[in-house]
């Protein structure tokens, strides 16, 4: 949701400027782990924008795109834990439940906050418009 906003304000670069910004961060928060996180991060963006972005853009159904996302997210999950694999047991599967739980924990948290800025959002264009 964050990536969505960043490239729509500021493109593709910028998005690419916030992995860097993101993993410098994090590499300083968690080492390792934190540039693994960033690796893995950018791989997934670089998947996403040869499947799931392209097919949003042409319109594509709904499940056609949440495959592609799915496959984007089995993507970092396999690059993270190939990094860590070394230092720490990890498994595919406890990463990506691991990241369900917190897209889970985002939607019920950002989906009304988005419903409420959109209705918002219309209803100052609509009252804007009756001037």
């Amino acid at each position: 949701m964050h990536n969505t906003w960043v490239r729509d304000v500021g493109g593709q670069r910028l998005v690419f400027a916030a992995i860097a910004a993101a993993t410098l961060v994090s590499a300083c928060a968690a080492g390792a782990f934190g540039i693994a996180w960033g690796l893995a991060y950018l791989v997934a963006e670089l998947v996403g924008l040869c499947t799931w972005r392209p097919l949003r853009q042409l319109g594509a159904h709904d499940g056609q795109v949440l495959a592609a996302i799915a496959l984007t997210s089995l993507v970092e999950a396999a690059v993270y834990v190939a990094l860590i694999s070394a230092v720490v047991t990890a498994t595919i599967p406890g990463q990506l439940l691991g990241k369900a739980e917190a897209a889970l924990a985002t939607a019920a948290v950002g989906m009304p906050i988005r419903a409420a800025w959109r209705r918002h959002r219309r209803s100052a264009t609509a009252g804007g418009h009756r001037g």
